[in-house]
């Protein structure tokens, strides 16, 4: 296991895809950084090097000092760095392997409720902004499952289509107790079940939130490039659909 063991299997799953992405992308030509200046270059190691140390803090420590000892950046630099990406990514593998998981995501037999229901706690929790959840059927024993112990400080969004009441009484609940910014809208235009947060992080779930358990069922993370667009797809839905008001 990494140095950093206490990050949960959903935060690897994103570093992982996030460290492929980026090991994916060819190193940029020294003439590109004096004409760009401090973008992609500097944006492609800024990234490498908080992911690194977002996993394990030594390899982040050997990043840092590759960085340090270079004297611009080159060819030779990224050529340095990338083992160190290829390092994180084949443990996070393996680490998910060996919990029974894979790197596509996470599968849920029927009657794994709490699996399913502890994996996609951890993946809430760890918003700091914003938590945006698109499931027609979402109902208000999933908002209490999922999202009651939500801090005040971290925002709501829910785009639902059957059982909007039901879920807006449990919001005015928690809005009125913690006070959290909770919004809910109604659409006849949802049909994935995505779960995103701080707007970055995207997953898809197999069923329905409150179905979880009764169904085989899974949570994939999604690739930053899909992602972004379907995060924008859902957006644009979000911003032409009926707002909820609370009771």
């Amino acid at each position: 296991m990494s140095e950093e063991a206490h990050l949960d299997l959903a935060k690897q799953h994103i570093i992982l895809l996030k460290l492929e992405q980026l090991l994916k992308k060819p190193a940029y030509p020294i003439a590109e950084v004096a004409i760009f200046g401090v973008s992609r270059s500097r944006r492609w190691l800024a990234s490498a090097g908080a992911l690194l140390k977002r996993y394990d803090s030594r390899l982040g420590k050997d990043f840092d000092a590759y960085v340090r000892n270079a004297r611009s950046i080159s060819h030779n630099l990224f050529q340095s760095v990338q083992p160190l990406m290829v390092d994180a990514v084949e443990r996070i593998r393996l680490e998910l392997e060996l919990e029974g998981r894979t790197e596509d995501g996470m599968a849920y037999a029927p009657g794994e409720a709490y699996r399913y229901f502890s994996d996609l706690r951890k993946i809430v929790g760890g918003a700091t902004r914003e938590v945006f959840v698109v499931d027609p059927y979402f109902n208000g024993e999933a908002f209490d499952n999922y999202l009651a112990e939500m801090p005040g400080n971290v925002s709501i969004r829910l785009l639902v289509e059957r059982y909007v009441k039901d879920v807006t009484r449990y919001a005015a609940k928690h809005a009125k107790q913690f006070g959290t910014q909770i919004a809910t809208r109604y659409s006849k235009d949802t049909h994935d079940r995505l779960i995103v947060v701080d707007s970055d992080a995207c997953w898809i779930s197999g069923g329905s939130l409150k179905d979880a358990g009764k169904k085989p069922t899974f949570l994939i993370p999604l690739a930053p490039s899909i992602a972004k667009k379907k995060r924008a797809i859902y957006e644009e839905i979000w911003s032409r659909s009926e707002l909820i008001d609370l009771p």
